[in-house]
C-alpha cells in the first residue's frame, strides 16, 4: 500500500474538515471523490484512488 502524502489547499481541508463535522463519512468521501475527479489532475503513477485516500486521511487526521 502506498504512504504517499500529497499537499492540499489548505482551504480545501478547511472546507472538508468544516463538513466532516456535520456530515456522514460516506457523503464526504463521495464528496472528496468528486471533488478529485473533477478538480485534480493527476501526474505521472498517481491515480484518483490515491489522491481520495490522502486527501481522506487528512480530513479526519487528528494531526493539525
Amino acid at each position: 500500500m502506498s504512504t504517499t502524502k500529497f499537499t492540499w489547499n489548505e482551504d480545501t481541508l478547511s472546507a472538508f474538515r468544516f463538513e466532516a463535522q456535520y456530515d456522514t463519512y460516506a457523503n464526504i468521501k463521495e464528496q472528496v471523490e468528486f471533488f478529485v475527479a473533477v478538480d485534480c489532475h493527476l501526474e505521472d503513477g498517481e491515480t484518483e484512488e490515491m489522491l481520495v485516500n490522502d486527501l481522506i486521511n487528512q480530513i479526519y487526521s487528528k494531526d493539525d
